[in-house]
């Protein structure tokens, strides 16, 4: 009768441990995203050259007051 008891606790333990390290690195990553390096704009400009495009900087103003650029 013991050893039921202590298989189950042992499964509720592993997966407490479980649980606790899967959220705090699903929080980590959350808080705290990857930088991204910034893009190539040289070799952006020159695959656009090939047909005769060129980047240009653009802002939109949104309703809300919000400058989104790209």
């Amino acid at each position: 009768m013991r050893r039921p008891i202590k298989i189950a606790v042992k499964a509720v333990a592993i997966y407490a441990a479980v649980s606790l390290a899967v959220g705090i690195v699903m929080a980590e990553l959350t808080l705290h995203p990857v930088q991204r390096r910034p893009p190539d704009r040289a070799r952006i400009a020159r695959s656009y050259a090939q047909y005769s495009a060129e980047l240009q900087a653009v802002a939109l103003h949104a309703a809300d007051g919000a400058e989104l650029r790209a």
